[in-house]
């Protein structure tokens, strides 16, 4: 496993890098939360093969204390590595996600 914590403000970024064949799937576990404090906690879901295909899932709780639209997470594939992003489209946001790969390869 292995965990990271980010912060960053209307930007696109990477938080985690991994090479796809270290794995066939991952489980991303997170809470984000910004400076009114509103925040969500949940998980990405992900499996890819060889090729570079992907396809990946979230879910997660309700938002609390107001809207979490603003932060998005998803894995992507950049040549032989899978990286995960993070899409923050308004606010300042904090997040701390932990990594666990599946089906090694």
């Amino acid at each position: 496993m292995q965990t990271e914590r980010f912060t960053a403000q209307n930007s696109t970024g990477t938080i985690l890098t991994f090479a796809q064949s270290a794995s066939k799937g991952a489980i991303v576990e997170y809470v984000v939360y910004d400076t009114n404090n509103y925040q969500r906690t949940g998980q990405v879901m992900a499996s890819w093969d060889s090729s570079g295909n992907l396809v990946q899932n979230e879910v997660s709780t309700g938002d609390l204390n107001g809207s979490t639209a603003g932060i998005k997470l998803q894995f992507s594939v950049s040549g032989s590595d899978l990286l995960l992003r993070h899409g923050i489209t308004s606010g300042t946001w904090t997040g701390t996600v932990t990594l666990r790969l599946l089906g090694f390869a």
